[in-house]
Order: C-alpha cells, then sequence, then structure tokens
C-alpha cells in the first residue's frame, strides 16, 4: 500500500503497561521499540505510534479498557482500509485486539468504523494455525498481495528484530519468513505474496 502512494500508520497496541511487568523490565522494551523504529525506516513508514496495554497480559485486562485504546487509535487516525491480527491465533493478545478492533470498526455505527471500507486478517508464522481444525478456524486465506518486487526490503526490515527472531528452522526466522512469502506466492503463479483473509469489503 505504502508503495502505492497510500498513507501508512502502524500501531503497536502493547507495551510494559502500568506499574511493573510481570514478565519483561523498561530495558527490554527500549529495544525493541528502537528494533520497530528500524524496521520502519527500512520498510519508508514513518507514520506509527504506541499505546500501552500491558502485553501478553490482556487476558487479565478489562475488554472496555481495549476497546478504549483501539477507539482512540481510529478515531484519531481515521483509516479507510484496517488490517488486524487472526482473531483465532494462539496468542491471547492477538485474539483480544482483533476482537476489539472489529468492536470499534463495526459499518453501521457513527464515528471511524463508518469509513473503514476493508478490514484484513492476517498472518503471524509463530502464532497463526497453530490450533487444530476441530478446536478452532483455521487461516484460509482468500486476498493475496504479489510482494515480488518488496520481499528483500521486508526481510532486511524482520532482520532489525534482533530480539525476537528464532533459529533459522523455526517459523519467527529469516529463512521461515521468506519460505512462507515464496509458498505464498505459488497460489498465484508468483515469486513471492503476503495472504490475507477478508473480514469484510463495503463498496459504496
Amino acid at each position: 500500500y505504502l508503495s502505492l502512494g497510500n498513507e501508512v500508520k502502524v500501531f503497536v497496541a502493547t507495551g510494559p503497561g502500568e506499574g511493573e511487568h510481570p514478565l519483561w523490565g523498561l530495558e527490554t522494551w527500549e529495544v525493541v521499540r528502537a528494533e520497530f523504529k528500524s524496521a520502519m525506516s527500512v520498510l519508508g513508514v514513518t507514520g506509527y505510534s504506541f499505546a500501552n496495554l500491558p502485553a501478553a497480559c490482556l487476558d487479565h485486562t478489562a475488554i472496555w479498557k481495549i476497546n478504549e485504546v483501539i477507539g482512540q487509535e481510529l478515531d484519531s487516525f481515521k483509516p479507510d482500509i484496517l488490517f488486524i491480527p487472526f482473531l483465532f491465533d494462539l496468542h491471547g493478545d492477538h485474539t483480544r485486539i482483533a476482537y476489539a478492533s472489529q468492536v470499534l470498526s463495526r459499518p453501521y455505527l457513527d464515528g471511524a468504523g463508518a469509513a473503514i471500507s476493508e478490514v484484513y486478517y492476517y498472518e503471524t508464522m509463530s502464532e497463526t494455525n497453530l490450533y487444530p481444525a476441530y478446536l478452532s478456524p483455521g487461516f484460509q486465506p482468500n486476498v493475496y498481495f504479489d510482494i515480488t518486487q518488496h520481499l528483500e526490503k521486508k526481510l532486511k526490515a524482520f532482520e532489525c528484530y534482533k530480539s525476537q527472531q528464532q533459529r533459522k528452522n523455526q517459523p519467527r526466522s529469516i529463512e521461515g519468513l521468506k519460505a512462507l512469502s515464496r509458498y505464498r506466492g505459488t497460489f498465484i503463479n508468483v515469486e513471492a505474496a503476503e495472504a490475507f483473509v477478508v473480514n469484510r469489503i463495503v463498496n459504496k
């Protein structure tokens, strides 16, 4: 979307939260957010913002608070296209952020939701499609974007996340990301692609 001249904003909903985080100290967040900013620079994204919902703790966070944070961001940026985590990811934070995003982006409500014409779920390699199919709906893409010309830039951006990378035989690795991009590309006869599931498309 950025290469087509569209304004893009990335919203990071979670962080250390209020007070001491039970899992990671403030230095961890300083590292991760610095890596994020480096990755955005590689991609050419200048629009981004951070909220401070406690990461990995959203199962203990009131849903009204999550809704409030997501709602404030949608009201501020007023997007017309929204990309959100897959609702049935293994990661509980993804589930709650996706749910809140859907609540706040309902097209029949006044406000930000009415302006959003397209909503897509994206896949996260280390979190998506880990439930057995008989327990939870799987990620079955029905929209593909050709990223052949952008794959190397995407890989360079991911290289910025040194603290988040796994070994090369694991999903959250350079090799894993490249393999998934190549695999998704085979569905549309291109060298590399990203795949999404449509939540909704509104044509007016």
